[in-house]
């Protein structure tokens, strides 16, 4: 099992797809590939990882990093697809959330979007 990946651009969009083992062996690869996804600037880097068999500690801190930096640049950082062991670990981690943006999702669908008719509406209180 080793460890692969393509870039695909789209318009605003680059979507990263990772395959087979990241372990600390391709760490800087992997650094690196998110790094010049970043440095595209684009308004949304999407991280496939249905492709993923395994994922380790350093390698989620690099994606964490890179979801973090990606503000940086002005664009937004997600994951997409994680299953299997990938997202056993990133629920065990606590960072699923944080990578996916609440809900992990096949790669390319859809995102909800945010309601645009101004600030949200409270509920009057009983008491």
């Amino acid at each position: 099992m080793t460890f692969s990946h393509t870039v695909e651009r789209s318009g605003a969009l680059v979507r990263v797809t990772l395959a087979g083992k990241a372990d600390f062996a391709v760490v800087e690869d992997l650094r690196d590939i998110l790094a010049d996804a970043l440095r595209e600037h684009p308004e949304r880097v999407e991280v496939d990882l249905s492709a993923l068999d395994f994922v380790d500690s350093r390698s989620v801190g690099v994606l964490v990093g890179a979801c973090q930096a990606a503000t940086g640049f002005g664009c937004r950082l997600v994951t997409t697809g994680p299953r299997g062991r990938v997202l056993q670990v990133l629920q065990a981690m606590g960072v699923l959330d944080e990578l996916t943006g609440g809900t992990p999702r096949p790669p390319s669908a859809p995102r909800p979007r945010a309601p645009s008719d101004g600030p949200a509406q409270r509920a009057p209180s009983t008491g």
